[in-house]
């Protein structure tokens, strides 16, 4: 974590703190879950900033667990490790792999709904209609990454659901695509139906890649 980095999440810690602190003197604390999703967070993370006001009338001791504690100090920084930082480049080499995958899908769905099922004609509707279905995945993995969801049973059904159903639609409509168009070059049955896995599988794990990055700079 960088210098600015830090200053920008210890600003970001002190406005949950003093949210609440508002919560309280209206008399309706916020849980940790509320609080965190105001800012995004986990609720774990609204827990602690409610323990670190808490603290504030004990000494600046912040109660961890049962008999352990620890002092409001520069200890607290250790804590923060507590989730392990990502390698340099960990995001771009997700994006990378998810960006050869979605490529690699649009290509081959173009190319087998050009060459193979309209003939060699080219109808731009057709041509749209075969890369929508890549498109629209990175866009729902992005939708659910970026967005600052409520923390609530119902909205994580909702996003994993919405986003697995655009995956799995995605992922037989790119397979039958590709698995097409192996065929039509001439590909071996074996390679034309194990061909379309691997660029499903490159797909998966940059999507899941990216959205654990995700998580753990909200866990932090």
């Amino acid at each position: 974590m960088t210098h600015s980095e830090r200053k920008q999440y210890s600003a970001e810690r002190e406005d949950a703190r003093e949210a609440y602190r508002r919560s309280v003197a209206a008399g309706v604390p916020l849980s940790g879950a509320k609080l965190g999703a105001e800012f995004g967070r986990s609720e774990r993370w609204g827990r602690d900033r409610i323990k670190e006001v808490k603290a504030e009338g004990n000494g600046g001791v912040v109660t961890l667990a049962e008999g352990v504690t620890e002092a409001d100090t520069p200890a607290e920084a250790a804590g923060e490790r507590q989730v392990p930082a990502q390698p340099r480049g960990a995001a771009a080499t997700a994006w990378l792999a998810l960006v050869l995958g979605i490529g690699a899908s649009v290509g081959a769905n173009i190319l087998h709904t050009v060459n193979v099922v309209s003939d060699g004609t080219r109808s731009l509707p057709q041509v749209a209609g075969a890369a929508f279905w890549p498109v629209a995945l990175v866009v729902a993995i992005e939708v659910m990454a970026r967005v600052r969801w409520p923390a609530s049973v119902g909205y994580a059904l909702v996003r994993f659901a919405g986003v697995g159903a655009v995956a799995v639609v995605a992922a037989v409509v790119s397979y039958r695509h590709m698995s097409g168009l192996l065929a039509h070059w001439g590909e071996d049955p074996l390679s034309a139906h194990l061909g379309p896995i691997a660029v499903d599988g490159l797909v998966t794990v940059g999507a899941l890649a990216l959205l654990a990055i995700h998580k753990a700079r909200k866990e932090v």
